[in-house]
């Protein structure tokens, strides 16, 4: 027969934050009657007064045996064990929170088997918390049973002794009336809950701020106040939050936190309840950076919220793996009246949007989702870059990116913006813009697109760019977007919309569900790109400068490839080069006014004339082009000729040079005049031709001949 005698219990040293406390037992051991020598062999588990397992020597938990043994060396019948030392498993501080601690011991002289439990369970309660010795630390439970009742006290102690480091919380409701702070130099100081999760270590201030502190480390902790949090640190203050939650309530009218001065605030894995106007304020130079957490604005009372607000700022701020929520009709990121301030922000998700107005801001949105009935709002920003890589911006209603005046490259890089009900992106500048002022978005590599939920909308194109008229004919006012290796889908109405802006589309696509790419002024260049109208014109543009090379465009319907309408003064011409004009119902060339250059194009039309010239004051150079008529292909009968001479009385007078002119089967000439006009003229050389010029057109002389098939051909208008 076995028992074992207690003789003393206490509890010894222990790390507040690398070690767990350890409980020295010691006792006597008998078996047979007498003192036992030799390998005893123990099993440990602490448990609470309503019978709950708190420890196990194994971690096995609940309050049975545990699976594995404890090796003690016995000597005359005494031991001695320092529980929660390893192997065994570790004694978390919250072990002795509870108001009564007991300890059940199994003991056994054979290491397999058995194990008797000894009777009854030895009771183990401190007179206070404050006899745990946790070296560096300092305890702190609002009952009065730890070393301080007060978080503050604790603090003022610690950053004032240097043989303290760490303040440890037990859970509890502290309700305080000044916010918590920090004396100078306590840049090392720690504070940190223990409770299951922050809510369990509650602060609360119902008349100001609850942390002021201005530098150390805090973790596993509440803050409520107006606002939670407030750090005006200089250059040298540094604070961490560490696993915590920070709110506050509808009623209040302050931001949740406010970070100014030059400090920096640095949080993590971190959680933002927003009930008044503004999650996170920035000003001043303010530094900031979050990883892993989360704001949610939620206060019915303001809707417009703003999860992280910038005003009057020029500090930097970075974001990691973060998500931002503002209000029902507010944002998720703002920044205002703002100057040379740094935002770099990865893998976020921002719920409704970000604004950025009257600020020079640096910015970099990387693998970040961007979402709000307007997602992305750029209106009159200074002279730098703000850039987005790998994101995902939608939105409904609104135009999903809107940038106004904005002096800065606006760069989009791998991304897919999306827009419902709405324009997808809207470019656009005022008469506000001075003189040396120039808008420029560009979309690398992206996908851009605006679809209906129904048919109540019908007028939004995927993209509208425009400049303002008393802009136009500035060079230095102008307003520009380049689209490279880009998609567009307009499938509401355009794919594109320009008026006066400078338009760049290389190696993309356009569609629209209407029209590909309708422009006013400006100047419009296709290289490397495709064109397409489902049911209208592929590019319909007048009153600018048009160069197109090596592209496809396709009209629909009774649309168009390309219609045209230049400027008879504009000195430079529209350019054409190796290019695939098509439309099935309509002309793959229709100009008006002008100058126009093709060269090696194909201009390819099912049911009208490859190629229509209005009026007199058209002036059209075709060379190594070929004009051909797809009908017979699909059965279809076109008696239009490949070029139409069309004007109410004379017409434009086109040269020809190298060119095949092909119509349908069932036309009558190659080139024929419309639209009234009783005669036409061309000069065409070297060209050929399927059928015959209708005896209304004659071919001028092209002048003197100098020899090797070369000829002086007269000038146009």
């Amino acid at each position: 027969m076995k028992r074992l005698l207690l003789v003393a219990i206490a509890l010894l040293t222990a790390a507040a934050l690398a070690n767990d406390p350890t409980i020295n037992y010691q006792g006597r051991v008998t078996a047979g009657g007498g003192d036992y020598t030799g390998q005893g062999y123990f099993k440990f588990v602490l448990r609470s007064g309503e019978g709950e397992g708190l420890w196990s020597n194994d971690g096995s938990g609940g309050t049975n045996q545990p699976g594995t043994a404890v090796n003690v060396p016995v000597n005359n019948g005494l031991f001695s064990v320092e529980l929660g030392e390893p192997p065994m498993h570790p004694i978390s501080p919250l072990a002795f929170h509870e108001w009564e601690v007991a300890l059940r011991t199994w003991f056994s002289t054979n290491a397999s088997s058995g194990f008797e439990l000894l009777e009854p369970d030895a009771r183990i309660r401190p007179v206070s918390l404050a006899q745990i010795d946790t070296r560096e630390a300092v305890i702190v439970h609002n009952s009065g049973n730890a070393d301080f009742d007060n978080i503050q006290d604790a603090l003022d102690c610690v950053a004032t002794n240097d043989d303290f480091r760490v303040v440890l919380v037990m859970p509890g409701f502290y309700e305080i009336s000044a916010p918590l702070n920090t004396a100078l130099g306590a840049d090392m100081l720690a504070i940190r809950g223990l409770g299951a999760a922050p809510e369990h270590v509650f602060v609360i201030n119902t008349n100001g701020p609850a942390c002021a502190m201005l530098q150390g480390r805090i973790e596993n902790m509440r803050f409520q106040g107006a606002p939670a949090l407030f750090h005006n640190g200089s250059d040298e203050d540094e604070l961490e939050l560490v696993r915590c939650s920070l709110g506050t309530d509808e009623n209040v009218t302050t931001p949740c936190a406010v970070l100014q001065g030059n400090g920096d605030v640095d949080i993590f894995e971190t959680f933002f309840d927003v009930g008044g106007p503004v999650g996170i304020a920035l000003l001043e130079n303010a530094r900031f950076s979050a990883v892993h957490s989360a704001m949610e604005c939620w206060g019915d009372t303001h809707d417009n919220a703003i999860a992280i607000a910038c005003s009057n700022w020029q500090g930097r701020a970075s974001l990691e793996s973060c998500d931002l929520e503002g209000g029902e009709e507010g944002l998720s990121l703002g920044i205002v009246d703002s100057q040379h301030c740094d935002f770099e922000l990865e893998t976020c998700s921002f719920e409704r949007g970000i604004g950025i107005s009257n600020s020079t801001v640096q910015a970099s949105f990387a693998n970040c989702s961007i979402r709000g009935k307007r997602a992305v709002t750029l209106v009159d920003c200074g002279q730098r870059n703000i850039a987005f890589s790998e994101c995902r911006i939608s939105g409904e209603t609104n135009a999903v990116v809107y940038v106004q005046d904005a002096l800065l490259g606006a760069d989009f890089r791998n991304c897919e913006i999306n827009g419902r009900d709405g324009i997808a992106v809207q470019v656009v500048g005022t008469e506000a813009l001075q003189q040396g002022q120039q808008v420029e978005v560009d979309f690398e590599s992206c996908h851009i697109s605006n679809w209906s939920n129904g048919e109540a909308v019908t007028n939004m194109d995927a993209i509208v760019i425009s400049n303002s008229s008393t802009n136009q004919g500035e060079e230095d006012l102008a307003v520009s977007m380049e689209l490279i290796g880009s998609s567009v889908s307009g499938n509401i109405r355009d794919g594109l919309n320009s008026s006066g802006a400078d338009i760049s589309v290389i190696r993309s696509s356009v569609e629209g569900e209407r029209n590909g790419i309708v422009g006013a002024g400006g100047f419009l260049e296709l290289d490397y790109s495709y064109v397409e109208a489902d049911d209208g014109d592929a590019v319909n543009f007048s009153g600018g400068q048009l160069d197109m090379m090596y592209s496809d465009v396709c009209g629909d319907g009774n649309g168009r490839g390309i219609y045209a309408q230049a400027d008879p003064q504009m000195g430079m011409p529209i350019l054409i080069q190796d290019c695939t004009l098509e439309s099935p119902g309509g002309p793959a060339l229709e100009c008006e006014g002008g100058r126009y250059i093709c060269m090696g194009s194909v201009f390819l039309s099912g049911l009208d004339a490859p190629v229509l010239l209005r009026e007199t004051n058209n002036v059209m150079t075709l060379d190594r082009c070929r004009l051909l008529s797809h009908a017979d292909l699909f059965g279809a009968t076109n008696a239009n000729p490949a070029l139409l001479l069309y004007g109410a009385g004379a017409v434009a007078t086109p040269r020809l040079t190298h060119c095949l002119l092909e119509p349908a089967s069932t036309a009558e000439y190659c080139i024929d005049v419309g639209g009234g006009a009783a005669t036409g003229n061309v000069y065409m050389i070297n060209s050929c031709v399927s059928t015959g010029l209708s005896p209304n057109v004659g071919i001028l002389d092209p002048g003197p001949a100098l020899g090797y098939g070369n000829y002086v051909v007269p000038a146009g208008p």
